[in-house]
């Protein structure tokens, strides 16, 4: 763990701190254990100085010059990352794949891309596998995490946060028993007070609380002590009174308020160290002890004064959350040991000497500062595989090396690795690469050291600022503990190998700091007049001779400006490109850890307007590894698809590298640029409707799918991927919408339509529902019955309006088979609005009529309008159609006798008389409805409509 963290970072100091105050406290136990007999105020101090220094540990670890100590590296963390044996530490670090090390990727190359598994189906669709194809397989990853020292900083300061809570609501509630609480201004209480203040030398005015009720005596404050009594401590007995004013003054002349936040603060800080908690344990022990030495030396006697301390202990209880925050007499947990050292007669019970206290400070000083300057031994050297030497120098000044040999037996080692196992052709078209990455990381491994931080390394917190432009720039650039500021004006001219500075423009300067912790490099630039350069450099503040180290600093500093700042991008891909060729700049682009400048070093290689399809896709399959961005990324991607030559390789490399963006937006953005493009392999659409669904945005996702629809992808073999795709759309405005652009994009299939039915079912607003179901209905084929899919889906809509629409919107279409109509009328029972049921029912009666089959579904369905007036408005309808014959009018008649009022049934029923004769069978059925009739006056009408003025 410790090697893991490394690096003077909050974890770092903490655990360092951590490590180095076990060992204090250690030592303060055995002078403790040593002065046991003495003085419970000797003791006292001991523990005080000890949680003093480990609260302070950190801040003094920081100031305090160093001194290396070998060895302690097996118990403490070192201030530079551990060398393992086996292997070389070189910036930027490289990560080993198979035998042959590869550039560091980032981390949206460290997880599953979306359309890894369906890019390589592409492949295998296409006739070979993805080795045949020239397309080799991407090896990902895991993802990029928040480092261990970043956890252990987060779960550090939890800890922390929880503690100090504790003690603000201690103060808070310290607060609020002041305010409510009687300031004695006379009396016996304020009489003793001032007697024994004088008495024990205390300088300090004190202020005399009282509560209300039987509350602890207790004292808080530095500068202005106070001293909390119970509302009946003025009736006390005087002996009583007194040796608990003593032990409370004691407590204020001694300052064990202060020393108790200060434990309190320690074991918030150290709240992971049990030792720090017993420490905090064993002081509050040793100040109570010291305070009832103090009375028992001013002159009570043992016996009485342990009859006080039981008394208050028992009948008295301390104010919640107030021992956080102040130091109360007596407390039933500390009783038993203080009783026995209260009557053990052989105690010492001296106060402590000023003399003695003073040297105990400075013995404590003698001892921490060395404890807290201590730092592990370096120096340590390691072999590589090869037999060569690594050294890595501490902080005495030893040069920085790494082995020539060891360099040359890497790039062997790592050639002979990436051939292994691969064909004689592959291996002469991998061989250079591969040499030539190796050559770079030797020449990179040469000044690994100088640097103080990895700022090529991936990962971290990392924030950058910038101003101006190459001519004048300021840049601050923040990476966990590490600062780098930049400040530059006028032109520079760099040497050949980009190592050193040559020639700056007249009265130009450049300035680089760099800092980590108490470590700092900086260097000054300036050009005189003439264009001649001075050169300073400072170590740790210290200026120093311009000598090797210098140099090899500047040129990591130098890399540091072109590869995070992206100083001259464009010249220097440009520069790069004609002098090593793609190989060169693609290896380069490789330790950049700058998305944006990654992204302009990619530009410049794509601008080259003679790129042939395996550059392309090298290009596409590196930049989704390095690039972390989604908006870098995604730029890249869509000028490849948009001006790049996209061959199957390509695409599948597009395919991966648009997997790996995390955006919706973007990724939808990149997917939609290559949709743009002609002859796509047909695998392409099915690749992206495979792993589409893990796109979340509904909206984004719709979109894709609707351009996929209107690019000819979703053909019948992709109709059950498509609407797998569909049915994982939340929004039904959405998914409406796919449906809706797919339904009108060409003539859709019987099996096509079938499927959209089902899927519509997910969607839960009624008028989405409604609206597709309309759209549906236009294009169905008139040949055939209604799907049960589409009632299913019409069932579930719960909105009288929007049923009926998608109902009537069937029946507009005039071409329903008696059975499909039978199936409509049944499912308009659902509708509980007697004006949409009335509606559905008249345009059923005008534009079908009723036979066997659909008579009796059609009348049930009028049986359920409790309207009056709807009611004798659908049967109205029914007795004035051509097509009505007398089965239609006798079930009229029996479904009127639900009406109940005498002006509607009358209406009807003269309305039955003058088209149809009563007589006969109709007779029986119009007379039950006449019965119905109350008023006088409508019943005439009726009976001298149907049968003249006889009736």
């Amino acid at each position: 763990m410790i090697e893991q963290i490394g690096g003077n970072s909050l974890a770092y100091v903490l655990l360092d701190a951590t490590v180095k105050g076990v060992l204090v406290l250690a030592l303060a136990a055995g002078v403790s254990r040593i002065l046991s007999r003495g003085p419970a105020s000797v003791r006292h101090l001991v523990w005080s100085l000890a949680l003093c220094a480990v609260l302070v540990l950190p801040a003094l670890t920081l100031l305090v010059p160093s001194w290396s100590v070998p060895g302690l590296s097996r118990v403490a963390p070192a201030e530079t990352p551990a060398v393992e044996a086996g292997t070389e530490q070189v910036a930027p670090r490289a990560r080993e794949t198979g035998s042959a090390r590869i550039p560091p990727a980032k981390a949206r190359a460290e997880r599953p891309g979306r359309f890894s598994v369906a890019a390589q189906s592409i492949a295998t669709a296409g006739g070979g596998s993805a080795g045949e194809s020239g397309v080799a397989t991407i090896l990902e990853d895991e993802p990029a995490r928040l480092s261990l020292s970043g956890w252990l900083a987060l779960a550090w300061l939890a800890g922390a946060l929880i503690a100090l809570a504790g003690i603000i609501a201690g103060l808070a509630r310290t607060w609020c028993i002041a305010r409510r609480a009687r300031t004695v201004t006379g009396g016996v209480l304020s009489g003793a007070t001032a007697e024994l203040a004088a008495e024990c030398g205390l300088a300090r005015p004190v202020t005399v609380l009282q509560c209300d009720g039987k509350c602890m005596p207790m004292t808080w404050g530095v500068i202005r002590p106070r001293i909390l009594l119970p509302s009946g401590a003025a009736t006390w007995p005087d002996a009583l009174l007194r040796a608990v004013l003593r032990h409370e003054l004691a407590h204020v002349r001694r300052f064990d308020y202060l020393t108790q936040l200060l434990a309190r603060l320690a074991c918030a800080v150290y709240w992971f160290n049990p030792l720090v908690w017993i420490a905090a344990r064993q002081l509050r022990i040793e100040r109570e002890l010291a305070c009832d030495d103090q009375v028992l030396r001013a002159g009570s006697r043992a016996s009485d004064y342990a009859g006080f301390l039981m008394e208050i202990a028992l009948s008295m209880r301390p104010r919640p959350l107030t021992s956080l925050a102040t130091v109360a007499m007596a407390r039933p947990s500390q009783l038993g040991g203080r009783l026995r050292a209260v009557l053990d007669s052989k105690r010492s019970r001296g106060s402590l000497n000023p003399r003695i206290a003073a040297l105990f400070i400075l013995g404590a000083a003698l001892v921490v500062l060395p404890i807290a300057a201590a730092a592990p031994g370096q120096g340590a050297t390691v072999s590589d595989d090869t037999g060569s030497n690594a050294t890595v120098s501490d902080d005495t000044g030893s040069d920085d090396t790494v082995s020539s040999e060891a360099a040359r037996g890497e790039a062997v080692s790592e050639l002979r690795g990436a051939v292994a196992g691969t064909g004689v052709a592959e291996r002469a078209a991998f061989a250079p690469e591969i040499v030539a990455r190796s050559v770079r990381s030797s020449r990179t491994a040469s000044r690994a050291a100088a640097a103080l931080c990895d700022w090529d390394a991936r990962g971290g917190s990392t924030s950058t600022w910038m101003e101006g432009d190459d001519d004048e720039l300021q840049v601050k650039i923040s990476k966990d503990d590490c600062e780098l500021e930049i400040d530059l004006s006028g032109e520079i001219t760099f040497s050949a190998d980009e190592t050193d500075i040559v020639a700056l423009s007249s009265g130009g300067e450049l300035e680089i700091e760099e800092k980590e912790g108490r470590s700092s490099r900086r260097i000054k630039i300036e050009a005189d007049g003439s264009g001649n350069l001075e050169r300073r450099w400072w170590v740790d503040g210290r200026e120093q001779a311009y000598d090797d180290e210098a140099r090899a600093w500047l040129g990591d500093m130098i890399l540091v400006l072109f590869r995070r700042v992206g100083y001259q991008a464009t010249e220097r891909a440009e520069r790069i490109l004609a002098r090593d060729g793609v190989d060169g700049l693609l290896q380069e682009i490789s330790y950049i850890s700058s998305d944006h400048t990654a992204g302009r070093y990619f530009a410049v290689l794509l601008s080259q307007g003679d790129l042939d399809p395996e550059t392309v896709r090298r290009v596409v399959r590196q930049a989704g590894e390095d690039i972390q961005s989604d908006y870098e990324l995604a730029r890249l991607l869509i000028e490849v698809a948009e001006n790049q030559p996209l061959d199957e390789s390509v695409q599948i490399a597009y395919l991966e590298a648009a997997g790996s963006i995390d955006s919706d937006y973007e990724q939808r953005r990149v997917l939609s640029a290559i949709l743009k493009r002609e002859n796509l392999s047909p695998q392409v659409g099915r690749s992206m409707l495979q792993a589409s669904s893990d796109i979340s945005s509904d909206y984004e996702l719709a979109s894709l799918l609707v351009e996929l629809v209107e690019a000819g992808f979703v053909t019948d073999e992709m109709t059950g991927d498509f609407f797998r795709a569909v049915g994982t759309i939340d929004s039904d405005y959405e998914m409406r919408r796919v449906i809706d652009a797919a339904l009108k994009h060409g003539q859709p299939s019987q099996r096509f339509l079938e499927m959209a039915l089902e899927t519509a079912q997910e969607i839960s607003s009624d008028y989405e529902l409604a609206q597709l179901l309309v759209d549906v209905a236009d294009m169905y084929p008139m040949d055939r019955q209604i799907p049960a899919s589409y009632l299913a889906a019409a069932g579930s809509i719960s909105s009288d309006f929007e049923l009926s629409r998608v109902l009537a919107k069937l029946m507009e279409r005039g071409d329903l088979s008696p059975a499909s109509l039978a199936a409509v009328l049944e499912l308009a029972t659902e509708i509980s609005s007697d004006h949409e049921m009335s509606g559905l029912l008249k345009t059923v009666a005008r534009s079908y009529g009723l036979d066997d089959r659909t008579r009796g579904a059609f009348f049930r369905a009028a049986d359920d309008i409790d309207s009056d007036f709807e009611l004798a408005a659908v049967l109205s309808t029914v007795v004035t159609s051509d097509w009505v014959t007398e089965a239609d009018v006798e079930a009229v008649l029996e479904s009127a006798l639900e009406i109940s009022s005498d002006h509607e049934m009358a209406t009807l029923l003269v309305e039955v008389a003058g088209r149809h004769s009563v007589d006969g069978r109709l007779r029986p059925a119009y007379m039950r409805a006449v019965e119905t009739v109350d008023s006088r006056y409508q019943r005439e009408r009726v009976m001298t409509a149907a049968f003249g003025e006889e009736a």
